[in-house]
């Protein structure tokens, strides 16, 4: 995309977010001329008396008439470039190279070279600096177009680098990056304070201090940074890992039911679990701390869209990961009804027979179902584990150890438990279940 095409998408964009006033317009062109005519004072403090001679006046006007050539009526002073190397400048379709420090105006083009690096400072003090191979456009005094390259800004009032991508605006004392490759992608990382981000379609993100986010062609920023009003609370992000619990032990009950031959029981049990996980869409429905409730007909919702519309209300990464995982648990299932050949596992033991059946149920599935259901196992090896800590004396916690490992089978699915366990255990008990497991498997 060449820089007209550019200069022509900013041009359509101030159209339509910004109706530019008659004030503003004679204020820019007040700021631009006045800093010019500054620099040329030369014409204008000629003694009055020389226009007086015919002569004297004639080459006064001439003398004039080349000065305001070099005004830009369409260009005002928009800041100033620094470089220590040869940088492009095109302005009024002209290419400059220079190599000294110069001003800059709205409209001017700048390409850095392979091996070159400049600095541009606006007037609000919005400074920038331009990382070799970069190619931007001066759009406003606290404004810059990137076309590809990289910029490093640091802003004490505000300013906005647009992209093809998106806009990125930030707040006072910012400081961030922005990358724009060959292929048009756009990647921000601010490293103080925050900026905002906009897509094309109306969406926004803000992005804090150490938080990256890349612009491509198909981003839509939908949510982000939602008022406390529209995130979910603590009481409701309890409520919906309540729901979780009761899904995942009405699935492992219902496979349960059918190796035991009672398939009535688990159809009854699948659909039970199946209404726990939808009603997690009654808790989004419901006001912060559970007071006022607007019900939703669960027999609308599909087990697909509960990761979806809970990921438009927070970021919890551990309650969006429990809820994939269930999701594909109910695929596994659902996908294999009839089809669990194995024997139902009975010990004293109630984590482990638990452990054993989902394992046994994972058996069944493909590789990406595997990756994203297996954080539930350790569901039950925290259970079991945390029989052993409740203890609390160490050699009492030993002692529980040995006590509840002599009750496990001498099986392959033991020993995986047993090691499972042996990872979340302190180092001096993980030590003595390491040597256990060698002895025993």
């Amino acid at each position: 995309m060449s820089f007209e095409d550019l200069e022509l998408k900013v041009k359509l964009f101030f159209l339509k977010y910004q109706k530019k006033q008659l004030l503003l317009e004679k204020e820019r062109i007040r700021e631009r001329i006045f800093p010019i005519i500054k620099q040329r004072s030369f014409f204008f403090n000629l003694p009055f008396f020389l226009l007086r001679h015919k002569y004297l006046s004639f080459f006064t006007l001439i003398l004039g008439f080349f000065s305001l050539n070099f005004i830009s009526i369409n260009t005002p002073l928009a800041g100033q470039l620094e470089t220590s190397g040869p940088v492009e400048i095109i302005r009024n379709n002209k290419s400059i190279l220079t190599t000294k420090n110069i001003p800059l105006y709205i409209g001017d083009k700048i390409r850095v070279g392979r091996q070159q690096s400049a600095k541009i400072t606006l007037p609000n003090n919005f400074t920038t600096t331009v990382s070799p191979k970069t190619n931007l456009l001066i759009t406003e005094k606290d404004a810059i177009f990137l076309e590809k390259g990289q910029i490093n800004n640091e802003v004490f009032r505000q300013g906005t680098i647009y992209t093809n991508r998106g806009i990125i605006k930030s707040d006072s004392g910012s400081m961030f990056s922005v990358t724009v490759s060959e292929s048009g992608e756009a990647s921000i990382l601010p490293t103080k304070n925050k900026v905002t981000v906009y897509d094309l379609k109306d969406g926004n993100l803000i992005l804090l201090a150490g938080e990256s986010l890349s612009l491509r062609s198909d981003t839509e920023l939908n949510f982000n940074n939602l008022p406390n009003d529209l995130n979910l609370s603590n009481t409701q992000i309890k409520s919906i890992y309540a729901k979780l619990i009761i899904a995942r032990t009405k699935i492992i009950s219902a496979v349960e039911s059918q190796i035991n031959n009672n398939n009535n029981l688990f159809q009854q049990n699948l659909t039970s679990a199946s209404n726990s996980f939808k009603s997690v869409i009654q808790v989004l429905k419901t006001s912060r701390e559970l007071e006022i409730a607007r019900r939703r007909n669960i027999a609308e919702v599909e087990i697909t869209q509960i990761y979806a519309e809970v990921s438009k209300k927070t970021n919890d990464q551990q309650l969006l990961k429990e809820i994939k995982a269930l999701e594909a648990l109910f695929t596994i299932v659902q996908q294999n009804n009839g089809k669990f050949a194995f024997a139902p596992t009975k010990t004293e033991i109630l984590e482990y027979n638990k452990y054993t059946t989902l394992l046994n149920i994972l058996s069944l599935a493909n590789i990406r179902q595997y990756n994203l259901a297996e954080p539930l196992l350790q569901k039950y090896t925290v259970n079991f584990l945390n029989k052993i800590q409740n203890k609390p004396l160490k050699i009492d916690q030993i002692t529980e150890l040995n006590l509840l490992t002599n009750k496990l089978p001498k099986n392959t699915n033991s020993k995986k438990f047993l090691q499972d366990i042996q990872k979340l255990l302190a180092p001096d008990l993980a030590d003595i279940l390491a040597a256990k497991i060698d002895s025993i498997y």
